[in-house]
């Protein structure tokens, strides 16, 4: 990782795409590629975002908001079946 620089875990990515690892490359421009959907952030990208701790929240934010987003979507059926209450 280049030095000042953060990594954008791949949750963080997907979920900046809407649940698409591909749309949140897409919407994070010129960024590296590491593994797993994860972004590497130059050091430069870091400072336009506001610096190291802007960089973190932005990941705390994006995760709240996602974990909000799921836990808001209907839950897995069971058994192949919905139950009927």
């Amino acid at each position: 990782m280049p030095r000042g620089g953060a990594v954008l875990p791949a949750d963080v990515v997907s979920a900046l795409g809407d649940g698409n690892t591909m749309a949140g490359h897409d919407t994070i421009n010129n960024l590296i590629r590491v593994s797993g959907g994860e972004r590497v952030l130059s050091a430069g990208e870091v400072a336009r975002l506001g610096g190291r701790e802007a960089a973190m929240d932005l990941i705390r934010n994006v995760r709240a908001g996602n974990a909000e987003h799921l836990q808001s979507l209907p839950g897995p059926e069971h058994g192949g079946h919905r139950s009927h209450g």
